[in-house]
């Protein structure tokens, strides 16, 4: 009972992380595209 407990917690921390990950990725994407085209533009 205990190990399905905190293997359960262990994937809801791990899911939580990888979700944190793909945001910040698109986030970096979204500034990056953004920066390039000010330089471009200039």
């Amino acid at each position: 009972m205990m190990v399905s407990g905190a293997r359960k917690i262990l994937f809801k921390i791990s899911s939580a992380v990888a979700e944190r990950k793909r945001i910040s990725h698109q986030l970096y994407l979204v500034t990056g595209t953004r920066i390039n085209s000010c330089i471009t533009a200039s």
